[in-house]
């Protein structure tokens, strides 16, 4: 079975051990072996949710004997996850989207853009801010903008903290070059510092806000 941290919302410290309990605390009727269960997206569990985690693993998986074994993914290794890693044996992938991709387009004879990088997106979508802003004064559009780059944020399992430091590095770049004026930029990085995320289950909201309190200052 797979679960994605995210879709557990702020439930995720009483959703997790209850399922893993259940899912993983009796041996398959047919005994074909050990159960597997694959974590999507750990970086986004919430403290108390690792703690008890943590619980479940040592009962459920490490322990001699144990019926179950558990996969996780995660984009990086946070202070939440550091209880966690001296029971797994971790494996760093790098790039396998990309080399993946670059692989389809050799077979097909094609070129393919490279995936973008969180810096790249940010910028891009900072780009595309300034220039919205230059055709016309906001409209309720925007609304709709922000809210599907939010959705892609998200895709790219992007936390609070990562946006808010690419939006600083785009906003500064942004000005050294030209593009938008000192007024704007030291308004997008007084709303940026003022800026309060929480990590776990309210990251959709706070990106949301984020990307909305930047397009305003820019306004």
């Amino acid at each position: 079975m797979e679960i994605d941290i995210m879709d557990l919302s702020m439930m995720d410290k009483q959703i997790l051990p209850e399922m893993l309990n259940q899912l993983l605390s009796t041996r398959d009727v047919l005994g074909s072996g050990r159960k597997l269960m694959i974590l999507r997206r750990l970086h986004a569990l919430s403290p108390p949710a690792a703690i008890r985690l943590r619980a479940c693993l040592e009962e459920l998986v490490w322990a001699p004997g144990a019926p179950a074994m558990i996969w996780g993914t995660t984009r990086h290794i946070n202070h939440t996850l550091v209880g966690l890693l001296d029971g797994f044996v971790y494996r760093r992938v790098k790039g396998q989207c990309r080399n993946i991709r670059q692989d389809l387009a050799t077979s097909l004879g094609k070129k393919i853009a490279d995936v973008p990088t969180i810096s790249s997106y940010i910028g891009d979508m900072m780009r595309q801010m300034v220039f919205a802003l230059k055709e016309g004064p906001p409209t309720l559009e925007a609304a709709k903008w922000i809210r599907a780059r939010v959705y892609e944020l998200l895709g790219l399992m992007i936390t609070g903290s990562e946006l808010t430091a690419g939006l600083v590095w785009s906003t500064v770049r942004l000005a050294a070059a030209g593009a938008i004026t000192d007024a704007q930029a030291t308004r997008v990085l007084d709303t940026l510092a003022r800026v309060r995320w929480v990590p776990s289950y309210r990251t959709p909201l706070i990106l949301e806000m984020i990307v909305a309190a930047v397009y305003e200052a820019l306004a």
